[in-house]
């Protein structure tokens, strides 16, 4: 090598030519390797000393965090210049967490990759109108999520929903003649009215309560004397003339009613 071509002619005879380097200069590429979850996502050779390029990766965002490690325990506060050596980082996101809520209480919130999650819990309620009660009874989520995942995340509630209506029952004293009578007699003392009352579908009304018990008074000419009835009982009818029903005490509310007296002889 150290007789230069001096002629571009073609010779008469075969000849080989030989290449002669010249050192210019030595670029050192190290290895870059970016991870997301412990998953390589992004690997290129770059050149020592020059910017680490990371705008066409789809995992990094301006709120992107790097980490050397994947517990995000050792951050990543450089800028994004290659190093003399290999250099990995693990990018640590921030996501959404959606609650959807079938009644009204949806909520957002956000959290970073890894980072643990607490918020407020769902808690049960009651809505009472005076016409409806509902009971809104929570029962969980469609998903338990402690630590933030690398995605967003939507979970919903589920509830139990009882809903329960108020019904009128009313109240009548009218009278009838009581078995072993013949006619109802004549008014002496009329009983006070009982006024109608809203119970909630379900409710077991105690009618032995002294708000319900009522007296009347009757003239008899026949006999020359007063007689006072009771209210024993009631029906969910008028009791027929000489009726022996002394009805019931207790009553179970299913829908509007009028509950009717059973009276008897004091």
């Amino acid at each position: 090598l150290t007789t230069p071509l001096s002629s571009y002619v073609i010779p008469k005879q075969s000849i080989v030519l030989y290449a002669k380097w010249e050192f210019v200069k030595t670029e050192v590429t190290k290895t870059f390797t970016l991870y997301d979850n412990g998953i390589a996502i992004y690997s290129y050779r770059i050149k020592a000393g020059d910017s680490i390029d990371l705008s066409e990766v789809s995992k990094v965002s301006d709120s992107t965090e790097f980490y050397y490690d994947a517990g995000y325990q050792n951050a990543y506060t450089e800028n994004l210049i290659m190093p003399e050596e290999d250099l990995a980082l693990h990018v640590r996101n921030r996501y959404t967490l959606t609650i959807n809520d079938a009644y009204g209480d949806s909520r957002v919130y956000t959290f970073y990759q890894g980072e643990t999650v607490t918020f407020a819990s769902h808690t049960s309620k009651t809505v009472d109108d005076g016409n409806t009660k509902t009971v809104y009874t929570f029962l969980g989520y469609s998903e338990n999520i402690s630590v933030m995942p690398n995605n967003n995340v939507t979970i919903s509630t589920s509830w139990n929903v009882d809903t329960k209506h108020y019904y009128t029952i009313s109240f009548s004293l009218e009278f009838y003649v009581p078995l072993g009578w013949v006619s109802q007699g004549t008014l002496v003392t009329a009983p006070t009215a009982i006024a109608s009352e809203k119970f909630l579908e379900g409710t077991v009304i105690n009618l032995n309560q002294s708000k319900y018990i009522r007296t009347t008074q009757r003239k008899y000419t026949k006999w020359s004397s007063t007689k006072t009835f009771n209210v024993v009982g009631w029906a969910t009818s008028k009791p027929s003339d000489l009726s022996t029903s002394e009805g019931f005490l207790s009553y179970t509310v299913t829908g509007n009613q009028t509950l009717h007296a059973c009276w008897k002889s004091q």
